[in-house]
Formats: C-alpha cells, sequence, structure tokens
C-alpha cells in the first residue's frame, strides 16, 4: 500500500488511535501539505516507506489500499466492434454499473475520479460474475458494461478488430496493458482461463533448427498429425483454436510432469516437446513464430501460445511438492530485527552455516528460480513458519512470527522473475533484489 504523513487543519488528539477516511479524499489528501509529524515503532520518527505508523497532533499518517488481485483467472483477447444488430456479438448484457434504471445494475457507478483503481476491479467484478454463469467470454463496453453469452466464443469478433478501446489514465490500450474496457460501440473481450492442475510458467519462444539433438529431444505427444505414433486421440479443432489451446497445453504439461521432465514446449502447433532440455532449449536463439488465440503472434505475458513450424513455446513446470501462494514484493530495512528475521537456506554465500551445496545458476536463471523458490518453501515448512521471503537472489527468509512482520517497512518494487524481468503480480517464480523480500505464504 502507498503511504505519506500529510497535515490537517483539524487538530486531532494526540494518540488517540483514529482512523479517518470518505469517499472523495483521494482528491485532497494532500490539500494541507506534508508533515513530519508521524511515529512509528518505539515513538520514533517514521522512516521512508516505513508502513507502520500513525499520524500525531494535526496530522494524518495516510495509507492507501492496493487493488487486491481477481480470484477469477482471465486473459486478454482483443479490442471489437458491436455494430449493436441483435443478437449483439456478446448478445447478454450481465451487469451495468452505467446505467440505473438497468436490469443488471449492482448499485455501483463508474468511478471516473478514480479510474485506475475502478476499471482492474470494475472487470474483475464482471470475470466473477461471467464465470458463475458458466460463461468463457466477456466484455467490457462503454466503460462500464459487462456483457457475454452462452456461445460469444463464436460470434464476439463478428464486426472486426476496433482501435476504441482504453486503458489506465483513459489512454488507448496498448498491446501489453493487462486491463482495458471498451468505448461506445465497442467490446474488449477476456477469456476466462481455466486453471490446469499443473503449475507452469512461460519461458518464451525459441527456434529449433531440427539439428538432432534437438533443443528439446523428446517427442511426447501430438495432436497435429493423427497419423503419427505419439498421436493421443486429441485432433486440434482449427474452427475452436481458442477453445483447445488452452486444454492442449495443459495436456502437455501433464504429459512432461508425469515423465518427471520440468521443460516442454509446443511446436507445429500441436506437437509436445519435452526431456532434459532445460540447459539446451534456447541454444538457436529467439523466435518470433509462436501464435495465440485466433492464431495471432504472441504477446508479451500471454497465458497460452504455441510454436508454429521450426519453433517451440517452452514452459517450465513448477510443480512443487509444498504448496504455497504468492504475497507480493515488500522492502527490507536489515533493521534487527528483520521483517523476515531468520536465514534458513542460502544458496548465495558459501560460507554461511545454513548453506545447502548448491549456488545461483545465473546462466539458467528462468529454470533456476522456481526450483530454488520451492526449496525454499520446503525448508520454510519443515521450521513449521507460515510465510518466507526470497531475496537477494539465492537467500530464503523466514520467521516464527513473520507472518505479522514482512510487511513492515511497505511494498517495493525491485523483485524479478523469468528473463531478469519485473515481477507480475501474484506471479509464484519471483524474487526480491538486494534488500528485498519477495514473499509466499504455505497453503496448509
Amino acid at each position: 500500500m502507498a503511504v505519506i504523513c500529510v497535515g490537517i487543519l483539524l487538530l486531532l488528539s494526540k494518540f488517540t488511535g483514529e482512523c479517518w477516511s470518505g469517499p472523495e479524499n483521494m482528491i485532497d489528501v494532500d490539500r494541507d501539505g506534508l508533515s513530519q509529524n508521524c511515529i512509528s515503532h518505539g515513538y520514533k520518527d517514521c522512516k521512508h516507506k516505513n508502513n507502520t505508523c500513525v499520524g500525531k497532533d494535526g496530522a494524518n499518517f495516510v495509507y492507501k489500499l492496493v487493488q487486491p488481485s481477481c480470484s477469477v483467472q482471465f486473459e486478454r483477447v482483443g479490442c471489437f466492434h458491436d455494430d449493436q444488430e441483435p443478437p449483439r456479438p456478446l448478445p447478454d448484457y450481465i451487469l451495468s454499473e452505467r446505467d440505473p434504471t438497468a436490469s443488471s445494475y449492482n448499485g455501483t457507478n463508474i468511478d471516473w475520479a478514480n479510474w485506475n483503481t475502478y476499471m482492474p476491479a470494475f472487470i474483475c467484478r464482471c470475470a466473477a460474475l461471467a464465470k458463475r454463469l458458466g460463461r468463457k467470454i466477456f466484455s467490457l463496453q462503454f466503460m462500464g458494461e459487462c456483457w457475454s453469452g452462452a456461445n460469444a466464443v463464436k460470434t464476439y469478433d463478428r464486426n472486426g478488430e476496433s482501435s476504441r478501446c482504453i486503458s489506465k489514465k483513459f489512454r488507448p490500450c496498448k498491446p501489453d496493458d493487462k486491463y482495458c474496457v471498451g468505448q461506445q460501440f465497442t467490446n474488449f473481450v477476456y477469456r476466462i482461463v481455466e486453471p490446469c492442475n499443473i503449475s507452469y510458467t512461460q519461458l518464451g519462444c525459441f527456434k529449433d533448427k531440427l539439428d538432432s539433438p534437438r533443443p528439446i529431444p523428446t517427442l511426447m505427444s501430438s495432436e497435429q498429425d493423427r497419423s503419427s505414433r505419439a498421436f493421443n486421440g486429441y485432433a486440434i479443432d482449427f474452427h475452436r483454436w481458442d477453445d483447445h489451446i488452452e486444454g492442449m497445453i495443459c495436456r502437455c504439461a501433464k504429459r512432461s510432469f508425469g515423465s518427471k521432465y520440468k521443460i516442454f514446449g509446443m511446436q507445429s502447433y500441436g506437437e509436445c516437446w519435452s526431456g532434459e532440455g532445460e540447459k539446451s532449449y534456447k541454444r538457436d536463439g529467439l523466435s518470433g513464430r509462436c501464435v495465440t488465440n485466433k492464431f495471432t503472434t504472441c504477446p508479451p505475458k500471454s497465458l497460452h501460445c504455441v510454436g508454429e513450424v521450426a519453433a517451440n513455446y517452452v514452459y517450465y513446470v513448477t510443480a512443487c511438492d509444498v504448496k504455497f501462494e504468492a504475497v507480493g514484493c515488500y522492502h527490507d530495512d536489515l533493521v534487527i530485527p528483520r521483517p523476515l528475521p531468520d536465514l534458513i537456506l542460502t544458496e548465495r554465500d558459501s560460507t554461511s552455516a545454513v548453506f545447502n551445496g548448491k549456488r545461483i545458476d545465473w546462466q539458467n536463471w528462468d529454470t533456476y528460480v522456481p526450483e530454488f523458490i520451492c526449496r525454499c518453501a520446503k525448508q520454510t515448512k519443515e521450521y513449521n513458519y507460515d510465510i518466507f521471503g526470497v531475496q537477494f537472489y539465492g537467500e530464503c527468509w523466514s520467521g516464527k512470527n513473520a507472518l505479522t512482520t514482512y510487511q513492515r517497512n511497505g511494498v517495493s518494487k525491485t523483485c524479478l522473475g523469468p528473463g531478469y524481468k519485473p515481477c507480475e503480480p501474484g506471479s509464484k517464480t519471483c524474487v526480491g533484489m538486494a534488500s528485498t523480500n519477495y514473499v509466499y505464504k504455505i497453503i496448509p
């Protein structure tokens, strides 16, 4: 959460524990200017980005709630026209936050003043309702309308693509924007993602020059060639490609995991390749020949992609014996006791008493990270701790009471994941850099 200490004209009683808020306060929260009159533990002055502070007389220590991640997983499809001709491309108006007279109005209105936080929350409400109704496709139109339909997967693109969709700050939607909505007569379409019971993460699109041995050596199954001995009985339905691709990738993940392999690649639209490929999958270099829904070029951060001929879209199985969930990225001011006080495992410092004999694998970072996080999770569970943080690329931190202290120094942006790229919210393949914990919670 974001924090700031500001002055107020109203003189508050000292140390009374008053909590102030209001529906419009984000507009004028800093009206009376910044203040130094805020304190933390031991009645000491607040440090920068400390999120356990209160205001004294004439000061508010202000917090901003961070938008929680959505419980429904979905991915963007794109921006499309709606010609309004019945039946509409997405025919069912299932939720409205624009029109109080609509039968689907839920009592919430578009929050124009706080658009950047309102919009993702509205998209999540739309996704949750669509999933509850058993729909696979939903859209946002006219900034505050949620549309869907039982057969919308076949009709959503009936009127062609549009450029009239917007994202945060009301700017035009870009290919890497996760949250977008359509303007009038325009749908921004999303697809509900049914999670696979095998966890995996994306490594990217890579060439396969077809030289033996292949970068990922073993053809595990094929849904592209019925005559192949590897044919698994699931023939690609090119007319329903967007529905087929999700299940196909999950089947490949299961087959790879069942054979105790960690790497798998999708090639030639429907071939599943796996084997001992952790160190060789990127041997032939990056490729731009991978596709996703509607056979469009695979964008960054897409959940479902496959390679075309001579290209693998590569995934890494992240299944771990210990179940855990991502909490987020947090500062560590290194003041003792630390937010997570106990170093319980390290693969960074060979002189440490908790060094496990393994070293950070910088060269194979993308495959190293999930393995290290799993080892950290196992060690945390052995200690019967609830929470752990991965810091400085290869340190595992935890503590008996860390569940109440891990966020003491506030959120941070200095965490990274595969490709040494910034973390995606909710990612389970992220680590903290120096003085930063990427925190996970053990699931009982």
